[in-house]
């Protein structure tokens, strides 16, 4: 049994981090079977951890740890999500099997009430004012010879506790791609930033699909100008997904350019070294963001301006990651505004951008009838030798 649930925690914390890479929309194939219809998440009883639960709790962790650390090289996971994962499993479970996964993850505690405290603590998980988690569950089958039968007690337990989605669906090489899907359905722009802040701690630009959707967003239904989307997709890998016939001749030039620009600046985004400027869940009104050559010859600044207020004032970014000895010429990607930004152009040392930053507007000077209350710029820095 112990072998069973580490190959399941290693199938787990692989689909996982499948899971978190892309960003385009699902299109289920004749083939996936949802097997959720029909069936509506019911409320429960919110129970708060007593020192049983959070004993099971934390020695499931440490277990999970040592099984996944190799005594060589910094280890990093989820337990919450290992648990989480398995405990759906195991509402499937019966007999020795369920009895003994039991035993793995709530030191004997018994299934329901694992159910209700994971819940509630995935649950609570949400609730702080520091910062935001959103969870995606699922489970996919694969039964290519209908021998399966899924009972509507284990979906409903599943719906109730951890609002799964449940999939059946015949395994093959587009499944993985399927599956990534499935999680990958925001491409709202302004929740880009803050989901790929995260996903940047975990996977590099170069594993991590950005794509330029169109507005109204089909999930936040957030109408976000072309620029802005532009910008927040050229920090990641760089993708489509808008229909040209929806577009006028304005904004597919808008595209064009930006495809051009960055396949100059791609080496350097999926290649390059990443610096975390402002965080976005810091609340200032704005997140930046910036990537570096190991040379330290070439670097993209993002600047993403995040809220939007009369007479606001903004913390000025500084830079991080370039030579200070180096002279860096500073262009602006993407440009929109009538006229170019008063640093366009010039020349800064690196000493002088990594302790002072540029005076970033806080809004775009384009003609009257086109502003609004986004605003955000992509620099390209190169050394000038």
């Amino acid at each position: 049994m112990k072998r069973r649930i580490l190959s399941a925690i290693i199938t787990t914390a692989l689909t996982l981090s499948a899971l978190t890479l892309s960003a385009c929309r699902s299109e289920k194939s004749l083939e996936t079977t949802d097997l959720m219809t029909g069936i509506k998440a019911a409320s429960h009883e919110t129970v708060k951890p007593d020192d049983a639960f959070k004993n099971a709790y934390g020695n499931f962790s440490v277990e999970l740890l040592k099984k996944c650390f190799d005594g060589k090289s910094n280890t990093l996971i989820s337990p919450l999500s290992v648990s989480s994962a398995l405990t759906m499993t195991a509402n499937g479970a019966n007999g020795q099997a369920k009895d003994e996964m039991e035993k793995v993850l709530g030191s004997g505690m018994p299934l329901d009430e694992l159910n209700k405290y994971l819940s509630s603590f995935s649950g609570s998980l949400t609730s702080s004012e520091d910062f935001k988690l959103k969870s995606a569950n699922s489970i996919w089958f694969r039964d290519e010879e209908n021998r399966l039968t899924v009972e509507k007690d284990f979906l409903q337990k599943n719906a109730d506790y951890f609002g799964a989605a449940i999939y059946k669906r015949a395994f093959d090489n587009s499944t993985c791609k399927e599956i990534n899907n499935w999680v990958s359905d925001n491409t709202d722009a302004l929740q880009r930033i803050y989901m790929q802040w995260g996903t940047s701690y975990f996977f590099p630009a170069i594993a991590m699909a950005s794509h330029i959707s169109a507005a109204p967003n089909h999930q936040t239904f957030r109408v976000i100008p072309l620029k802005y989307r532009i910008d927040v997709a050229m920090s990641g890998r760089l993708g489509m997904e808008i229909q040209p016939k929806n577009m006028t001749e304005e904004e597919k030039t808008l595209c064009k350019n930006a495809i051009a620009e960055y396949k100059t600046i791609r080496p350097v985004v999926q290649l390059g070294d990443i610096y975390r400027l402002m965080s976005p869940y810091d609340k200032l009104g704005v997140a930046s963001m910036m990537y570096v050559t190991p040379e330290k010859d070439k670097s993209v600044f993002y600047w993403w301006k995040t809220e939007h207020f009369v007479n606001q004032h903004l913390p000025r970014v500084k830079m991080a990651g370039l030579s200070p000895d180096k002279l860096y010429k500073v262009h602006e990607l993407n440009r929109i505004d009538n006229d170019p930004l008063s640093f366009e152009g010039k020349t800064f040392s690196g000493a002088y951008l990594m302790a002072n930053g540029l005076e970033i507007p806080y809004n775009h000077k384009i003609d009257y009838h086109k502003q609004n209350d986004y605003s955000s710029r992509v620099l390209w820095l190169e050394e000038v030798k």
